[in-house]
């Protein structure tokens, strides 16, 4: 579970630092990565498609991990 947490932390911040890193961010905190890095690798996908597929299988792994555990926790009153 606490991997679990850690992860979905990690991708939290991701997205954090992305939003801070974009240009005309009020909060800008890195200089924006200008136009050859899209020219490089198609880097949209990783906050569009990778981030919410892993933040859904966090939720997921969390979701299997609670029943797990109730499940144990029925075997040991019974």
């Amino acid at each position: 579970m606490a991997w679990n947490i850690f992860g979905t932390a990690d991708l939290v911040l991701a997205i954090g630092f992305g939003i801070t890193s974009a240009e005309g961010s009020p909060l800008q905190l890195f200089p924006a990565p200008g136009s050859q890095a899209m020219q490089r690798v198609p880097w949209s996908f990783v906050p569009t498609v990778l981030v919410p597929l892993w933040l859904i299988l966090h939720g997921i792994i969390a979701a299997q991990l609670r029943r797990a555990r109730l499940g144990q926790a029925a075997s040991v009153l019974a």
